[in-house]
């Protein structure tokens, strides 16, 4: 019975490793989805940080906080559409995206 119980703690603590490691992959996937596109709509050798916000549904909010303080934080909305993750906006302002998926921005 102990030897039982040792094996269901074993196998609980490597089911959640590996469901951590899955998300860490898939935020790793959404950040690079993001810093590709902010990189190739922005100012060439603009410095800046991503960071996930949001995430509701199929649906996840990326900020971009630049290193130089004169510019303004942005952020990038991604749609997961099948297996991947689109890119659907890019800005400071969602006036759309916030009447389409409101909770994405509180």
């Amino acid at each position: 019975m102990k030897k039982l119980l040792v094996i269901s703690i074993v196998l609980a603590v490597l089911v959640f490793a590996i469901r951590a490691g899955q998300k860490s992959i898939s935020d790793n996937k959404l950040i690079a989805i993001a810093r590709e596109h902010v990189t190739k709509n922005s100012v060439a050798g603009l410095v800046f940080d991503l960071r996930i916000r949001k995430q509701i549904d199929n649906w996840t909010l990326v900020e971009v906080t630049p290193k130089d303080k004169a510019t303004d934080k942005a952020a990038v909305v991604l749609e997961k559409v099948g297996n991947r993750w689109v890119v659907r906006d890019f800005g400071t302002i969602f006036p759309e995206r916030e009447r389409q998926i409101p909770e994405l921005f509180k």
